[in-house]
């Protein structure tokens, strides 16, 4: 099958939706099907990687890639069914306004990456809603398709983009889950030895976040619950890897609550440094207050690591049903707080609940197996263009 995925943004740019379209196209790509990308060049990357398409960027308001260059990205491509990323913005736009007007027999799949208002000023979050309302649903009701991570993104979805004709898509949306690679994220294959050596880290019990630092993804929650813990249990360290804008409050925050010796900053690390990271970590914790399915958790969970993840979004869903760690109140401090110290506290317990969770990931969202769903899709939205042709054409008899 030949596939065209379309991401507003692809690695060396960080984040879920980059990694998640990168390690969708390596897998379908191992099983044999051809898959190019088409993406902006931000960061300005020159990389030789097969068959991606990185387009130069007109403007970039609200970290928004304006790219009118696509239009003949799209025009020199030849797919049996295209698959485009959001909630980023202009890239679905104009792949959906392309296909929908010059060559309409081109099956729309969409994957909805769970649309993110935290964090954003009220005029930013009036733009958004009525985004929403107005593009977001056009494209969704012209797509044959529409991926969502799981339960609360799917309503998410119906709330924020579909509304009240939510019902009348229902057939259109498939739940398939975010993936990760359990060969790479094996514990098997690191020594949490070396690799505290490596990154200098010697206390016992370390706390760590992976993530961007942006306001949604709650680690000013997580600074807060340390200075509880910190009350009851002295030897534990926060290991915050990733930047963001919001790092020097988040500094300022540390400096506040007297706990510039007890918070690593990281900064942002390589990819393959993760799973070292990981290994000798006592917990992931995650306390976003808006996600979808958050890389991160999967790839510690595949670490057989416990994690704590706030009832944001579908991570939920995932930690609850591998009974792989702790679910808490999003913004709720002590709790989150509790469920860290528990944690760290019972040793028996925090293993238990890593093997319970790296079984689960196994099972149910590697990536050869999360591709394979990714299929199946693709395979009803050609068939459904198929059924529409033939419909069209009427019976000759």
């Amino acid at each position: 099958m030949e596939i065209l995925q379309v991401v507003a943004f692809y690695p060396p740019h960080l984040g879920g939706t980059e990694r998640h379209a990168y390690s969708l196209k390596k897998e379908l790509e191992l099983l044999g099907n051809e898959v190019d990308v088409i993406t902006s060049n931000f960061p300005k990357c020159y990389s030789s990687e097969r068959n991606v398409t990185r387009l130069h960027i007109l403007c970039k308001p609200s970290l928004v890639p304006i790219c009118p260059s696509i239009f003949k990205s799209l025009k020199e491509i030849q797919t049996d069914v295209v698959h485009m990323h959001t909630p980023a913005r202009f890239f679905p736009e104009a792949t959906t306004f392309f296909y929908r007007f010059f060559r309409r027999k081109v099956p729309l799949v969409i994957t909805n990456h769970s649309p993110i208002s935290e964090g954003m000023t009220s005029l930013e979050r009036a733009v958004y809603i009525l985004h929403n309302s107005l593009i977001q649903r056009w494209v969704h009701k012209n797509v044959q398709r529409i991926i969502v991570q799981g339960e609360a993104a799917k309503r998410e979805l119906s709330l924020m983009v579909l509304k009240d004709i939510s019902d009348r898509f229902s057939g259109k949306i498939r739940i398939v889950p975010n993936g990760v690679d359990c060969k790479v994220f094996d514990p098997r294959k690191y020594c949490a030895r070396d690799a505290r050596k490596k990154f200098g880290i010697l206390e016992e019990n370390v706390i760590v976040f992976i993530g961007r630092l942006v306001k949604y993804k709650g680690v000013h929650y997580l600074l807060r619950a340390l200075q509880i813990i910190k009350r009851d249990l002295q030897d534990v360290s926060l290991v915050i890897v990733g930047d963001g804008a919001l790092k020097p409050h988040l500094k300022a925050l540390c400096q506040k609550l007297d706990m510039d010796s007890d918070v690593r900053f990281m900064g942002v690390l390589p990819h393959e440094d993760i799973p070292l990271i990981l290994s000798f970590a006592s917990a992931l914790v995650h306390p976003s207050v808006n996600e979808g399915i958050t890389t991160v958790v999967l790839e510690a969970m595949a670490m057989a690591k416990p994690v704590v993840v706030t009832d944001a979004g579908c991570i939920p869903e995932v930690v609850t049903r591998a009974r792989g760690g702790f679910v808490v109140e999003k913004r709720n401090v002590s709790q989150l707080a509790d469920a860290i110290l528990s944690t760290l506290s019972d040793k028996k317990m925090a293993f238990r609940m890593g093997q319970q969770g790296r079984r689960f990931i196994q099972e149910r969202y590697s990536w050869s197996s999360v591709a394979k769903e990714h299929l199946k899709v693709y395979e009803e939205a050609i068939q459904e263009i198929e059924n529409r042709d033939t419909k069209n054409m009427g019976s000759p008899y």
